[in-house]
Formats: C-alpha cells, structure tokens, sequence
C-alpha cells in the first residue's frame, strides 16, 4: 500500500484507538477482556463469558473499568446496563449500554456480508488488547482471512498468526468494506493459527430491539471517513461536493405522463438504465430530478450519484472516479475504489480503479445519474464512453440503475432504451401557468404554447410581466427579455458549429415544412449533407415530416433572434429565389416581407394569386396582406396591385361587395389594357356573387373590350373569362340557351391557348346547364370531367365545385347516400380552402339531402349553417336559396311560416332570377294548400306556369301540370338551384 492509499487505514485504525476498549469488572479480578463501542451513545459489544457472571446483577447494572487505547486514565466503576435480549450465549457476544459518550465507534456491517459474493478468504482484521509475556496489555492487530461459518453456533472461522488471551470482545474488522462483522469468543489453548469469531452485524443487533439507528450510523461513519480522506489527499478535497441532484422548484409539472412511464419501467424488473435525448431547455434535467426523487422514495435505490458533464474539468476519467469512489465509500462503505484512486499508480493506470468501481456498483443499489452524457463523445473522451458502458453492463447485472441526459445521439457502444423529450405540450404550458397563478389569455397561451419545446422560454414567460403584456397586446414579433437571449446564444451559437447555425437559419426563415434542397440553397453552406445529418441528432434540432424539414417555433425564433441583421437579410433573399423557383409562392411572398422587400412581395402575390387561391391560400395570403397595412406607410406604387391582392382574398372569403370596392380600385386609370381586362373581369365576378348582375354585365362587357384592344394568349383568356361570366348570368336568369353557346364558346377559347382552369370551369358550367335541364348523364359527364382535370391539376377549389356538382345530380335522382358523401367531401375541400361561399353551397346540398331523406333535423341545422355562411358573404340570392329550404323543412315538421316564402320571392323577382322564381312559387303554392288557401295556391301555380312558359322552362313546366290538376296534392318540393 502507498503512502497515500495508507491515508484510509489511518483513519480506520484511529476509529479503532478511540472506539476499542480494554475492560475489567470493578472489583473483581478476573483479568481483563475487551470490548469495542457500536454507538456513540454508549452502547459496546464484548464477549458473553468475559460478563456472564454479572449480567442478571439487580438493579440490571455492574461497573466496569473502562480504559481506550487512545490513552489517558482509566475511568473506573462506569455503569453498564444489559437487557434479556442484548447477548447470546452460544455464540458468546452481549451489547452492554454504558454510562459514557466514547469519542468514537465502529459501523457495524450489513447483514450476511459475509455470505455474499467475494467473502472466501476476504481479508479481515481482529483488534483486541492481548497479555504479553511482560504482564503489559497494548492494543494488538492482527490480520488474517475468513475461512468458514460455523451456523449452527451462529459464528465464523478466521485464520491468523497469533491468537492470545484478552482479545475476547474484540472487533473482526472486514477489510473490504471495514465495518464489523463479528467479536472474538473466548480464548482455547488449542488455538493458534485460528480463531472463533461472533456473528455480529447489523441485522444481529438489530433483532436486540436496541433503540439504535445502526445504518445511519454507518452512513456517519462513512461521511467522516470521506472527509478524512478528502482532508488527506488534495485531489479528492476538490471532490468533496456533493453528488445530489439539483432540487426540484417550488412549482412545477408533477408526475407526467413521461415520468410516470420511466418510473415503471425503472421499478420494473427488466429495464436497470434509461437514456434521455432531446436538445437544450427541453426537460431531460427534470425528468431526470423527478425520477431519482421517486425511486428513493420508493425505496428503489439506497443512494444518489449525479454526475453533471457539463463544466468542462469534469470531462475527465480521474474526476468521474475519484468523485464515484467517495460516493461509493460514503453509501455503500465500498473500501476498493478510493484504495485504487488514491494509489499512486492511479493516473498512470486507472483501470484497477474502473474494475473496483464496476464491481461495486453492482454489488450495491445506487442510482447513476449522468447528466448532459453528450459532451465526453464530443471532446473525444473514449475512456470516459467506455466506462459509461461498463457502468451500464453492472447496472444490468446487479441492482442499480442509470439515467443519462443527452442532447446527442450517444456512441453505438452505449445500448440503452431512448426516451425523446419534448419540453411541454400546449395542454401543459396551459397547466404550467395557471399553477403560478397567472391570469392569461387564450390567444396569450396559444403564443407561448408554440414555444413549449424549450421550457426556459415558458419559464421566461412567467416570469416577466413585460413579455406578458406585449403578446396580450398582440403584438407579432414581441421582444422577448435579455437573459431569455442569452440563454439562446449559449445555447446555438456555443454548441453548434458555423455551418450548422447557417442550416438553422435557413430552416427558421422559411418557417415552414419544406424541402432538402430549398433548405441546402437558403443556408449556402459547406458539407451540407453531414450537418444536416448532425443537426437530425446530435442535438436533434431539425425535425422532419412527410420528407420535409422543419424547426420547433421555439428553435426557430431562438436562431432568428441571435443572428445579426445582414446575415439575416442575405439568407432570406437566397430562400425567398429558391421557394419561387420551387413554387413555394406564400412562402416566398412571407419571406421577402420579413426581409423588407415589401415590393418585390406584393408583385409576386399579384402575379400568382390564382395560383396561391386555387392551392388553397386565401387566408395566409390574406394575413400577408394584412401585413403590409400594418406597416402604417404603403407606397403608392404598391397600391394597384395590392388592391388587386385584397380583392382577391375577399372574393374566396365570401366578401363579394368589399372585393368589388377594391377591384374598382385596382383598376382605376389602367382602361384598355390587359391588367384592366383582368381586374375588370375580377370585379364582375364579385358583382354576380352579390347578386349585382346588371353591374356584372357592364363589367363583362367592359373586359371583353379590353381583351380584344390586346393581343396574344394572355388577352385570349381574359376574353375567355368575359364569356364565361356572360354564361354565368344567362344561366342564372334561365336563358339556357344562350347560357350553353357562351359556356362552348368560353371553352373553346381555353383550349385554344392551352389553359387548364379556364377549360374546368367552362366545362364545369356546361354541367350546370344540363342539371338545370334535367340532362342527367350529360350533367354528371361534365361534372366528372371537370372534376378530373381539377384533380390533376391540384386544384381544390374547382374539385370543390366539381363534387358539388355531383351530389347535387345524385340528391335529385334519389342516390341519397352517395349524394351525402360528395357533399362531406366537397365540405371538407372547402374548409381547407378557406371558401366561406363555397362552404354554404355544400352545406346547402347536405341540407337538401338530409331532407329529401327524411332526416329533417340535420336539415334544419345545415340551412342555418349554410345562411350564416352566406350571410358573411353579404349574397341574398344564395341566403334565399338557404331559407326557402328551411321554410319547406319547417313546412314538413307541420311549421309552415309563409313570411319566410315570401321574403324569399321577393328576393328572386328583384334579382330577376326566374328559374328560382318559378320554383319557390310551387314551394308557396303548396304551402298555401297546406294552410287551407287552395283558392291563393291556384293563382300562384298559374303565375308558375305563366313565367316558365315565357322563358322556356321546360323541367319547371313538366312538374306544374300534375301540381295543378291533383288540387289536394302538397308534396316536398325539389329545389334545383341555379
């Protein structure tokens, strides 16, 4: 042993000076015997035949002259109590309580140490006070191995060099863990190389009933024994810190999901080490707190060791032992590991110290935390990654366990069950700050639950009222406090190298789900491919979906935040010309807004609004627009196209009269040419969906007139969109023939130059013709058609219209079933759109199916529906054709309201819309019937007749004749709509 390692034995034989004593019973003599304290309370163990004779003594004590080893006079006469339960004769140990605080005492060993592994010739050490041939008593030591139990005598057998009279009483110290685990009994002559030891260990005394905390003594015992060495050896005393995990907050999440789950695999018997993966701020430190707090208190493990890589001098295979080793000597009384850390040869060799160290974390019930695990990979500590393997195969096999927090995916070596951590979801920031009793609002906690991810910024949140108050206001870019953006550059721009923080930035300006070479074009960066792979694990920062790549908002608006303006501006000008030249149009629309290229913005809404509207992006192009008012100063420049933009995401919304006020605008001073042509048309479109088509009309005539002032394909189909308006007005006044050629002709000019929109909605109108006429196949036909090349065109909008079309030929050929399900299907396409108008049309067709199947109240509830969507849309006509629906449902649930009738007539004849007129004449006629006014029925289903007569209404015509002759006939009427 090195004098260093001797440090350790120092300190045991000290114990053993102030905690061993030599007896004799006052007033006798019978030679002395000795004893050894287990408390500092007084209590001490000796033999059972050195005291027999005075044990049943009245009142229960006899004086002993006491003497320590460690020197000074001998107190005599000292009081020692004994109970009936404190000794055992066959054995031949007693527990005596004397009347003394010794300065010292020995731990005594956990039960069966020596029956368990590693006992056969363990070292062992016997102190006891012998005779010498001078007649002199000294305290001797004697070093030997235990041979054998003796356990029908409750002892054990040791061999050693010397044995003499006095030692009885004596302790037997195990040397590998240096507690007691017996007392010498009494002296033969027959003894010289062994000796009979008592079995004496804690779970021995421990059925006594003495009123003694034997383990926490042990532990105190430990406790002083790491001080003495850290005291001793200048290395461990830097070490000395505790090795607790840090302390759970004052108010927090308690018991997660997550939690929960580890803490049952951990419990369980199958699962002994756990990896958490997951970047900064996303809660593996608390979980991992959270864990050992539940495991010791379940009584899981009997210590804590927690392990924190972070700070750079604890990156080393010395300290990670040295601070190992004094953990396990304190809690496990482990004896090797601190001998082999503090030999001399340790830093040449530290594998004595790793076998030591393996060996009794397997012997022991520890738990091993190892937090931030990423960084010994990261400075290439292979020493360190393999002996976190070996700490992870002696938790496997024995009884501990390990917990390791990583932002990285850890080496290949280290197998382990991975649990990924995602901070909190929103449903939990919500838990989060109302447990600290914050008032927020809905809106508020919408916005911070985005960050939920990174649990510092929640954490933030709650903390600063400032922050609070600038997202209630609603402000879009709230400033977020100055240690919340130094918690993010510590950690972006200290853990991630350049080019990693270029991807980050890249993926944070495009803000949206997006593709590997987008996201390789924006970042502009060396080795592309390996950071990106890096960045997927090592911390995970970049997500994927579907094949697109991603960023958490809270990792996003972290990197955004940290990066200084110019390289900001550069990358999202490189992301904005690639997301065009993909045909990611909203996205480079937002990007080129947040790089204040306001202008460039507005051009490229303008020129592919239909595109954006047809794939579905009304509302974000909206909001985008919104944007640019909200800047307080638009250029008047910007103002044509802008209006053009607005216009447009008014019109998908519903907002016809408001479009057409904007279209007006946009127009102004650019008569005859092709943008006056386009907006002309546009505005046209928004007068006929308010039900203003004497208004559309001029302004169908008016695009026309422009179109053809203006050559090439782009006039073409501006002339092209004239007829199909035209069309559309003929339609809805009835003239279906006129209707037709305008919708052919409308056609055929898109086919001319090739343009596929234009080509589905004319063939889609001339499906709308032949329903209205009763044409079933043919209207189905063009339907289907339209609806294909909508679909190959991935245009929802038209698929939206195309399956309407359908469910309504099926309703009104009693196909009920399917008709619902087209109806749902187009629903569905609208709502992802974001086409209010579009959404009261299938709710509508639902509407009508649901009655015509006898299921009036859904029908009931789909009217309302459908006029509270048109109603937003500011279109009477369309309410009209809700609430004459409505009246007819309420008609046949025997609540016939003919006010509702005629408000609804009245709307039809002002807008000159005969088809609907004649039809909601034969709903009123049959209505009258039903109040018992045949007399009014008769007059107005001659007023149908009349109207349908006039204008060639054939179907109409066909359904009036038997309606008249049968006078008591008052059946549902079918709405066909226009």
């Amino acid at each position: 042993m090195t004098d260093r390692a001797s440090a350790l034995s120092g300190f045991l034989a000290e114990a053993v000076r102030e905690s061993v004593v030599r007896l004799r019973v006052s007033g006798f003599d019978e030679g002395v015997f000795t004893g050894f304290f287990v408390s500092p309370a007084g209590h001490l163990v000796t033999a059972f035949h050195a005291v027999k004779a005075h044990l049943h003594r009245t009142p229960g004590s006899f004086p002993l002259d006491v003497h320590f080893a460690s020197g000074g006079p001998a107190m005599s006469g000292v009081a020692a109590r004994h109970e009936p339960r404190w000794a055992d004769r066959d054995a031949d140990w007693a527990l005596l309580h004397l009347d003394l605080e010794p300065p010292g005492y020995l731990p005594l060993a956990e039960p069966d140490v020596l029956t368990g592994p590693g006992a056969d010739c363990a070292p062992v050490r016997v102190y006891g006070f012998t005779v010498a041939d001078q007649g002199r008593t000294g305290l001797g030591a004697l070093s030997g191995e235990f041979l054998r139990t003796v356990p029908e005598r409750r002892r054990f057998r040791i061999a050693f060099s010397v044995r003499s009279q006095g030692q009885s009483g004596g302790p037997v110290v195990d040397l590998r863990s240096h507690t007691v685990v017996g007392s010498v009994v009494g002296f033969r002559e027959d003894e010289r190389l062994t000796a009979d030891a008592a079995l004496v260990d804690r779970g021995v005394l421990a059925g006594t009933g003495v009123a003694v905390d034997l383990v926490e003594l042990a532990r105190q015992w430990r406790r002083r024994a790491v001080s003495h060495l850290a005291t001793a050896n200048p290395e461990l005393s830097r070490l000395a810190a505790a090795t607790a995990p840090p302390p759970l907050p004052e108010v927090y999440l308690a018991d997660r999901d997550t939690v929960r789950q580890l803490r049952d695999r951990l419990l369980g018997s199958t699962e002994s080490a756990v990896v958490l993966h997951g970047p900064s701020g996303s809660g593996k430190t608390m979980i991992a707190a959270e864990l050992v707090t539940g495991l010791r208190d379940l009584g899981r493990v009997d210590s804590v060791y927690w392990y924190d890589f972070e700070p750079p001098p604890n990156r080393t295979i010395e300290r990670l032992l040295r601070r190992l080793a004094l953990h396990l000597l304190e809690h496990q009384g482990a004896i090797e590991p601190i001998e082999a850390v503090i030999d001399d040869t340790f830093l040449r060799d530290p594998q004595p110290a790793v076998r030591a160290t393996i060996e009794a974390v397997r012997a022991g019930r520890h738990l091993l935390v190892f937090d931030n695990a990423h960084f010994p990979r990261r400075d290439g500590q292979q020493e360190i990654v393999d002996l976190l393997d070996q700490l992870l195969w002696a938790a496997g096999q024995g009884r501990s366990l390990v917990v390791l927090t990583s932002w990285d995916r850890l080496a290949p070596q280290l197998t382990a069950p991975v649990t990924g951590t995602t901070g909190l979801t929103p449903d939990e920031v919500t838990d989060f700050v109302r447990l600290h009793g914050l008032t927020v609002s809905d809106r508020a906690l919408d916005w911070i639950g985005a960050l939920g991810e990174d649990i510092t910024c929640v954490e933030q949140f709650i903390r600063s009222a400032e922050w609070r108050r600038a997202v209630e206001r609603g402000d879009l870019d709230p400033a977020e406090p100055e240690d919340l953006h130094q918690h993010w550059l510590n950690r972006y721009l200290a853990q991630v190298s350049p080019a990693a923080r270029q991807v980050l930035l890249a993926l944070a300006v495009i803000a949206a789900p997006t593709t590997r070479s987008t996201v390789e074009h924006a970042a502009n960066t060396p080795e592309f491919s390996r950071t990106l792979q890096t960045l997927r694990h090592s911390p995970p920062l970049v997500r994927s979906a579907e094949g697109r790549l991603y960023l958490h908002s809270n990792v996003a608006r972290s990197v955004l935040a940290t990066t200084d303006r110019v390289t900001l501006t550069e990358v999202r000008h490189r992301a904005a010309t690639q997301l065009r030249e993909t045909g990611q149009l909203l996205s480079a629309a937002r990007v080129l807004l947040d790089a204040d290229d306001v202008a460039a913005a507005i051009e490229l809404m303008f020129t592919h609004r239909e595109d954006i509207l047809a794939r579905g992006g009304g509302n974000a192009m909206r909001e985008l627009t919104r944007r640019v008012l909200d800047r307080g100063r638009v250029e008047p420049d910007w103002l044509p196209r802008l209006h053009a933009v607005i216009a447009s995401c008014e019109s998908i919304r519903g907002d016809y009269a408001r479009a057409a006020h904007h279209w007006k605008v946009a127009v102004a001073g650019r008569q005859g040419t092709l943008d006056a042509a386009v907006m002309h048309n546009r505005r046209a479109d928004s007068l006929r969906m308010a039900s203003r088509y004497p208004e559309a009309a001029e302004e169908y005539a008016e695009a026309a007139r422009s179109a053809r002032a203006q050559p090439g394909a782009e006039a073409a189909r501006e002339l092209g969109r004239a007829q199909l308006g035209l069309a559309k007005l003929d339609r809805l006044r009835a003239d279906y023939r006129r209707s037709r050629e305008r919708y052919e002709q409308a056609r055929q000019a898109f086919a001319d130059i090739f343009d596929d929109s234009g080509t589905i909605e004319a063939v889609y109108g001339l499906g709308e013709v032949s329903r209205l006429l009763e044409d079933w196949p043919a209207a189905l036909a063009a339907y289907r058609r339209s609806l294909s090349l909508a679909e190959a065109r991935d245009n929802p909008e038209r698929q939206a219209y195309a399956l309407w079309g359908i469910g309504e030929v099926l309703r009104l050929t009693g196909e009920f079933a399917e008709a619902e399900r087209q109806h749902t299907a187009g629903l569905d396409l609208c709502l992802r759109v974001g086409d209010t108008r579009s959404e009261g049309w299938a709710l509508l067709g639902l509407a009508e199916t649901y009655r015509a199947s006898s299921r009036n109240g859904r029908a009931r509830d789909s009217y309302l529906a459908a006029v509270e969507r048109f109603e937003s849309t500011a279109s009477e006509t369309e309410q009209a054709h809700a609430l004459v629906g409505l009246a007819e449902a309420k008609r046949q649930d025997g609540e016939t309201d003919l006010t509702l009738y005629d408000r609804v007539r009245a709307t039809y004849e002002a807008k000159q819309l005969r088809h609907s007129t004649v039809q909601c004449y034969l709903a009123t006629a049959m209505a009258l019937r039903t109040t018992g006014r045949p007399g009014a029925a008769a007059r107005l289903l001659g007023k149908a007749r009349r109207l349908a007569a006039r204008h060639h209404l054939e179907a109409e015509l066909r359904r009036i004749g038997p309606l008249a002759r049968n006078r008591a006939a008052r059946p549902p009427i079918v709405f066909n709509y226009p």
